[in-house]
């Protein structure tokens, strides 16, 4: 899966200034500093999968914000139209560099390697889509609902055209997005020479750069602003889609294999505990202990 490599690709990056916490140590740090978090999600668990060494036994760690990540899979083309998109949409500037992505799914977490519960930090800020699982496996998602909009807005591409192929070919991603976004004397002659090259003639309706231009802004803004929201964190973890966490003041880590671990180990437990599920319950209880 692309996301999978990406996300194993700059696993660096979060590693850079790592706190290490023995269990108790590590449940008071998070029922200080994650309050915000336990409050929009209840008992509901939020995983991320890692490839880590084993050359610590702290179960917990605290973690500072990613910054400035760097994908080698994902194209080109499709990295600008997704962080213009979003600056389009939400004015949040070039966010697969400062994002982590987190997942309610375990078992989607588990493909990326070790199962981890995350904690984000006081106020953090986050976007989530109904529509799209992962960006990467559904970048088609993503590339047909801006086409869509493309069309409403008075550029139609050709029947058997798509929209990634027209990127891929035009010089347009070489920009930085906010560029892009924000210098129309320069991109303006780009995706217009791009889109034009696409267009039918008998379907051509707008007349100069600056108007398709302007369409195809209006249409990124439109098209990322149907297809994300930053509206409850509950419903995204539900809905085992990708998450993005992309501002906060850091993070926590929990080992879900050595919490499930440390709980087999504490008296009076039953069984049930012993799962993902029941392992978390049983750490939200000792977390809201010390509140």
């Amino acid at each position: 899966m692309r996301f999978k490599q990406f996300v194993s690709e700059v696993e660096r990056d979060f590693y850079n200034k790592v706190t290490q916490f023995d269990i108790q140590d590590g449940i008071e740090a998070i029922s200080y500093e994650c309050g915000p978090f336990f409050t929009a999600t209840g008992a509901i668990p939020l995983y991320r999968g890692m490839k880590m060494s084993d050359d610590t036994n702290k179960t917990i760690q605290a973690h500072e914000h990613p910054h400035d990540r760097v994908a080698k899979d994902s194209g080109a083309e499709f990295n600008f139209i997704f962080n213009a998109g979003i600056e389009a949409a939400f004015g949040i500037k070039d966010i697969r560099k400062h994002t982590l992505f987190c997942i309610g799914d375990h078992r989607h977490a588990g493909e990326f390697g070790k199962i981890f519960y995350v904690f984000p930090k006081e106020h953090f800020k986050f976007l989530w889509s109904q529509d799209v699982h992962d960006s990467y496996n559904n970048d088609y998602v993503i590339y047909g609902a801006l086409q869509k909009h493309l069309a409403r807005n008075g550029v139609r591409l050709g029947n058997e055209t798509k929209l990634v192929d027209v990127l891929k070919r035009s010089t347009v991603h070489h920009m930085p997005p906010s560029e892009f976004l924000h210098n129309p004397a320069k991109a303006a002659p780009i995706i217009a020479a791009t889109l034009k090259a696409y267009e039918p003639i008998g379907l051509k309706t707008l007349s100069d750069d600056k108007d398709y231009y302007d369409a195809f802004i209006k249409s990124l803004k439109s098209a990322f602003s149907e297809l994300y929201t930053d509206d409850n964190l509950a419903a995204a973890i539900e809905s085992d889609h990708e998450i993005l966490i992309y501002d906060s003041e850091g993070y926590y880590t929990a080992d879900a294999s050595r919490i499930i671990n440390y709980v087999k180990q504490q008296p009076n437990t039953k069984e049930g505990a012993y799962s993902l599920e029941g392992a978390y319950g049983y750490l939200l209880d000792e977390i809201y202990k010390v509140k």
